[in-house]
């Protein structure tokens, strides 16, 4: 779903960098940190969202995967990852999420969030399209 270069990322206290696709979550107290890539999301789809993922420094709280839009944010559409679950070593994540109802002309993305004291590397994230449901 990233073959093309990715433009109108948003970042707040996070980095990306487009040569490879890395997604690097700062160290911060308490602070929110986030990455929002737009995906073109249609209503009532299956999609596999695939990535690697580690820790590079202690992480304290939970990491919050999800599609979202200005008018499109359910709970449905995403998945938690706990801190504890991840460490120094990459994990392979692979997980489904389905779309839902998508309004009509919605802005999506595809959005990684947390307010971690700790810093984590995200690496080959895909997400691929797999059926209708």
């Amino acid at each position: 779903m990233f073959e093309e270069e990715v433009e109108d990322i948003k970042l707040q206290n996070t980095s990306y960098t487009s040569s490879d696709g890395d997604i690097i979550i700062e160290e911060g107290e308490n602070i929110l940190k986030s990455i929002a890539i737009p995906v073109n999301v249609e209503s009532n789809y299956q999609y596999l969202i695939s990535f690697d993922i580690k820790t590079l420094s202690d992480l304290n709280n939970n990491i919050y995967f999800d599609f979202s839009g200005k008018s499109y944010n359910n709970a449905e559409q995403g998945f938690v990852i706990e801190p504890g679950s991840i460490s120094e070593e990459y994990k392979e994540i692979r997980k489904v999420i389905n779309s839902g109802d998508v309004p009509e002309g919605e802005v999506t993305y595809f959005r990684i969030s947390t307010n971690s004291d700790g810093s984590l590397k995200i690496k080959n994230l895909a997400i691929y399209k797999i059926y209708k449901k």
